[in-house]
Formats: structure tokens, C-alpha cells, sequence
């Protein structure tokens, strides 16, 4: 499975992406959690719901309300089945002559692929009006404010 060290610049926080280990089996089981969910609405339906749930299957400990597992540093490796979780950030992205945004005040997704230096799919719910698990690109190099905390599962 990909994966890759993250390194973003987001207010005084610099991160980069290079090749890392194969990931971890706890992440594999996030991601199992994750597959079998596709589609599906996930407790309430709430982004924390399918985060919360991905942990309980893989066994995994919550550290505290938003704390799913240990804080990644900005050095370390990102790998699919790590958890996101967002805090006031928005997005600018520009192509073809449109500029679009998107604003996560306050989200919580789980890392699905890896898919660039600066490209992963993200893994969540109550995107866009919707309760069910999707999936949907996030162009790390496109945020432009805003807290982003990657957390590795831990048993």
C-alpha cells in the first residue's frame, strides 16, 4: 500500500512528502472498517461517527474527544488509515480561469490513499449534505489557513 511523509506549509507548519514502510496493520484494519462502510451511513452520520467506528473495529485506542490515536510530527510518514481531523481550514483551488473553496470548520476523515506528493483521498462522512461513507480527493498544497492534526491508530 502507498504511503508517504507528509510536510504542508499551514501557518508555521511545514510538512513534505517522501516514501515510507509499509503500513501498519492497524491502519489495515481502519481501512477494511473503512471498505466494508462504503455507501453506508455510519452511526448518526456524523464525520466523527465513521473515525470513531474504524477505531472501535480495528481495536484501536480514542486518546480523548478528537485525539484518535498519536500525533503525528510533521516529519513522520502518513499512511493510508491515519486520521485527519480539520480545524477552521479552508481551500482555494484554481483551474481553468475558476477559482473554487471549501471550508472544513470542524471535520474529522480518515487518510484513504495516498495518491501524491501533495494529492490524498480522503475517507468520510457528512461531506456535502451527505451521511453515508465517500470518498473525494484533498489537495493538501490548496489549503491556504486553517489546523490540520494526523493521528496514528494505536492499540
Amino acid at each position: 500500500m502507498k504511503s508517504l511523509m507528509l510536510i504542508l506549509t499551514f501557518f508555521n507548519t511545514i510538512v513534505s512528502l517522501a516514501q515510507c514502510d509499509e503500513t501498519p496493520n492497524i491502519n489495515v484494519s481502519i481501512l477494511e472498517f473503512v471498505d466494508n462502510s462504503m455507501g453506508k451511513k455510519i452511526g448518526r452520520g456524523e464525520c466523527w461517527d465513521l473515525a470513531k467506528g474504524a477505531l472501535d473495529y480495528a481495536e484501536a485506542k480514542l486518546v480523548d474527544v478528537y485525539e484518535f490515536g498519536r500525533l503525528l510530527d510533521k516529519d513522520e510518514c502518513i499512511y493510508p488509515g491515519d486520521i485527519i481531523q480539520f480545524e477552521n481550514v479552508k481551500t482555494e483551488i484554481s483551474n481553468n480561469g475558476w477559482t473554487s473553496y471549501q471550508s472544513f470548520p470542524h471535520h474529522t476523515a480518515i487518510i484513504y490513499e495516498v495518491t501524491s506528493q501533495t494529492d490524498l483521498i480522503l475517507a468520510h462522512q457528512n461531506v456535502d449534505g451527505k451521511r453515508k461513507v465517500i470518498t473525494s480527493q484533498f489537495i493538501s498544497s490548496s489549503v491556504i489557513e486553517g489546523d490540520l492534526k494526523i493521528y496514528r491508530p494505536i492499540n
